[in-house]
């Protein structure tokens, strides 16, 4: 492994092997389209991506499509800000399940993270964890870093390990800041896996974060991500 530095014109050579079972090729936007997910469903299988992470209306229609593949079926329940009550998250959950989602990225509800109310925002994580895990799923429980405070974060980081969630997934817009993110891989015990979501991730900083060993990225330029760091092994 090569060394890492930010300076101009010194290039990261880091690439773990597999970088695609690292990736979810994803997209929430509004506005998609069936014929968006059947190109997101090919473009997965093409390139042998972990995932696809699309909204819950269309949980059908890329279960049937990637039926044969490898690539598994991802879906968000409470998107984007997790305000709807713990019982109708659940009815979400039990829904995805029934549609046959391998994994769910649930958001806690970050009105009552950022009111305190803690025993809410447990019996939260804790409910959806369990209905995901009752199917032998996987669970990812998903916050926004960037309008919380560390002590926040921590406090989530250590419910998360109590409730034995399987990835700590956290949405971020500052690409160029990654020191949260490394904070949190140290709060987080090895069980709890850290997967870093954005919109959109520079070729250069998906390599930042997957030196600093996260296991999972989300993004909806997964291809142009592969093309680069494929381009320069």
């Amino acid at each position: 492994m090569s060394n890492y530095s930010t300076s101009i014109g010194v290039v990261n050579t880091y690439k773990p092997m597999n970088i695609e079972k690292l990736i979810d090729h994803s997209s929430l936007r509004p506005d998609l389209t069936a014929d968006d997910i059947k190109q997101i469903c090919t473009e997965a299988i093409d390139k042998a991506f972990e995932a696809v992470c699309i909204p819950p209306y269309y949980v059908q229609t890329a279960v049937r499509l990637l039926k044969n593949s490898e690539v598994k079926v991802t879906t968000v329940v409470g998107y984007p800000y997790g305000y709807s009550a713990v019982p109708a998250k659940v009815e979400e959950i039990k829904r995805a399940l029934d549609e046959e989602v391998d994994e769910v990225d649930a958001l806690v509800n970050v009105a009552a993270l950022k009111n305190g109310d803690w025993s809410h925002v447990q019996n939260e994580i804790d409910s959806m964890t369990r209905a995901v895990k009752m199917k032998g799923k996987l669970i990812k429980i998903l916050i926004g870093i960037d309008i919380l405070t560390k002590k926040e974060i921590q406090r989530v980081c250590e419910i998360c390990q109590e409730s034995e969630v399987d990835f700590l997934a956290i949405y971020t817009k500052r690409e160029g800041e990654p020191r949260n993110i490394k904070e949190i891989k140290t709060i987080l015990s090895p069980k709890v896996k850290l997967k870093v979501y954005q919109e959109n991730i520079s070729p250069q900083f998906a390599q930042r974060l997957l030196k600093e060993g996260i296991e999972r990225i989300g993004c909806q330029n997964a291809l142009q991500i592969i093309v680069n760091l494929r381009e320069e092994s």
